[in-house]
């Protein structure tokens, strides 16, 4: 768990997504966002941000912020990363990284829809 509350962190990412009129922030527990189908970014249940991003991105991210691998219900999601505090109390840098995801998942095939 991350020393800033869970309310803050919603705050600093609705003010990520304030930047990115595309993204919509959705879910009524988990909030999240997604592009054609694939999840974007998400707020955990533990109180951070976390990104999907390509491997050169992530790879590059971890190098300058280190920290675990993402786990959502026991399962490590393998193309996240979470977004330590430090980084997301900047949303300038964040949005750095959010533009990043959202470009990645821009570029994924889009899921079929059941509609």
């Amino acid at each position: 768990m991350t020393d800033v509350n869970y309310q803050e962190v919603l705050t600093r990412y609705r003010a990520l997504l304030a930047r990115f009129p595309e993204a919509q922030e959705k879910g009524k527990k988990a909030r999240y966002t997604s592009l054609n189908g694939h999840m974007t970014s998400f707020v955990s249940p533990q109180g951070q941000i976390c990104l999907r991003l390509s491997s050169p991105d992530r790879e590059a991210f971890l190098a300058a912020h280190p920290g675990p691998p993402v786990m959502q219900y026991g399962a490590e999601m393998k193309d996240y990363v979470g977004i330590p505090d430090t980084v997301s109390g900047d949303v300038a840098a964040l949005a750095e990284w959010f533009a990043k995801s959202w470009s990645h998942v821009g570029s994924l095939m889009p899921k079929p829809t059941r509609r």
